[in-house]
């Protein structure tokens, strides 16, 4: 029994590494090319593991990039949440704008890939889990705000990101800062 328990801890743990390898070959393939340019044979060559690896964790390639995507915009915005939660605000746009600046690269890829509906999407499911039964208008403003956050960085970025982070949050505070604390005032 106990022998088995091993087994599952390191086939978890295996599956862990797999995912990560793959993630970050993908992030190293996408500085490169689109990923439609991407063949999963190539995907898995660069990871260092088999196709069959692959298939074993994702069903797609496409499943890597918002797994990846997922993951760091998740690690982001559990942070921007703590400082909404202090009330932060601006603080909170701060950081965020100077995450994108200092991280060009992933923010690059986030938005070449066109995966500012995963950014929106992740950001929901976090503000959404801090809630305990929100309503069907408090879901529409949480995806309003989440959507209307990613459109201006996706802007930003754009435009060469000649604003500071400073700036930039400066005016997502004024744009928003009734608005945010009506999305987290239910959460308290």
């Amino acid at each position: 029994m106990e022998k088995h328990k091993v087994l599952r801890l390191s086939n978890a743990e295996s599956n862990r590494l797999t995912k990560e390898c793959l993630e970050t070959a993908m992030i190293k393939l996408l500085a490169g090319k689109t990923i439609d340019r991407i063949t999963v044979t190539e995907l898995a060559k660069v990871a260092g593991v088999s196709r069959a690896a692959f298939y074993s964790n994702y069903n797609s390639k496409e499943d890597v990039l918002h797994s990846w995507a997922d993951q760091f915009i998740g690690t982001l915005f559990e942070f921007l949440l703590k400082q909404v939660e202090e009330n932060n605000y601006i603080d909170m746009y701060r950081h965020l704008f100077r995450n994108m600046l200092e991280d060009t690269g992933k923010t690059e890829i986030l938005i070449k890939a066109g995966l500012q509906p995963v950014i929106s999407e992740t950001a929901e499911k976090i503000f959404l889990s801090r809630l305990p039964n929100p309503s069907s208008g408090m879901k529409f403003m949480i995806n309003g705000w989440c959507g209307m956050i990613g459109n201006i960085i996706i802007r930003w970025y754009n435009e060469g990101m000649r604003e500071s982070p400073e700036e930039m949050a400066s005016l997502c505070f004024y744009m928003t800062s009734s608005y945010i604390h009506i999305l987290i005032q239910p959460s308290r």
